[in-house]
């Protein structure tokens, strides 16, 4: 089996619903993807800078508790932990609030060295800013790579330089929404890739030329905080299984791929079904 790595920031959500604090959890994107793949027994290596705070306190004692590893997770002297304050809307979408810093450099110097047999998970909001740039060059193309940009907003100037460094692209129909493309222009833009679109009702890929669709059963969602996070801990833990690495990866088959992608539908409706960002211990 695979090792992941993934690198990203930790952010303690504290969720609203009416404007009443519900409750809070570290969470973050890729962290996230991280607490998921760690309950399903995939070899997790998750990459952080986190502040000498409180708050860190919270990083640092919750990953224990979920016994992960923290080789990885540096602790910085005078930075602040970054804070999301995460507002549950009527339609069952959320809104966000950030607060902290994001060391750039730091992450940048905390990335380890990786196998060819590895997956490196990247991306969240903040890897299209032009400061992502040293982390970007740090970043080897020794692993496998999977890249989600988790756009939020306005695509920034890196967007395109994480593209052609992946292998593997994943958006939300969302993400592609703020790109202002069709599916079908992003596959010609980058058709060297392997790119996942996920909506509610459905999946689209692209392999080898080829585009394909994954009808999604309709649910009633909790809380979709989470859900796109936890489509790529299913997706990871299934790829971590096959035996690929970087040189071969493009040689994964319809079905391979296909079995990636439902396991991640089934990670990210679990989620949605509750109020915490990770799939329950043992899920599979």
């Amino acid at each position: 089996m695979s090792r992941v790595f993934s690198l990203g920031t930790m952010i303690l959500d504290v969720m609203f619903e009416n404007y009443q604090a519900k409750n809070s959890n570290p969470g973050g994107a890729i962290f996230n993807t991280s607490v998921s793949l760690n309950r399903m027994n995939v070899d997790t290596n998750f990459i952080t800078v986190i502040g000498e705070d409180e708050v860190g306190k919270i990083f640092l004692n919750f990953c224990e508790q979920e016994n992960m590893k923290q080789g990885n997770i540096v602790s910085k002297n005078g930075m602040q932990s970054m804070v999301a304050l995460a507002f549950l809307q009527k339609s069952h979408s959320t809104n966000y609030e950030f607060f902290g810093e994001i060391p750039y450099q730091a992450l940048a110097d905390a990335i380890p060295l990786m196998r060819s047999t590895d997956i490196f998970l990247f991306g969240d909001f903040f890897s299209s800013r032009s400061e992502f740039a040293p982390v970007l060059q740090q970043i080897q193309c020794t692993p496998i790579l999977y890249f989600d940009p988790n756009i939020r907003s306005a695509i920034g100037p890196m967007f395109w330089d994480c593209v052609s460094k992946c292998d593997i692209l994943r958006l939300s129909a969302d993400d592609l929404h703020s790109l202002n493309l069709s599916f079908a222009q992003l596959c010609s833009k980058a058709h060297d890739k392997i790119i996942i679109v996920t909506d509610i009702e459905s999946v689209q890929f692209y392999l080898n030329s080829t585009h394909h669709t994954i009808n999604i059963s309709k649910i009633t969602p909790v809380c979709t905080i989470g859900a796109g996070d936890n489509f790529n801990a299913g997706f990871l833990k299934k790829l971590s299984t096959l035996g690929l690495e970087r040189a071969t990866i493009q040689s994964i088959s319809e079905q391979q791929l296909q079995d990636c992608i439902l396991f991640g539908i089934k990670c990210a409706q679990k989620v949605c079904m509750s109020f915490e960002n990770f799939v329950p211990r043992q899920f599979d």
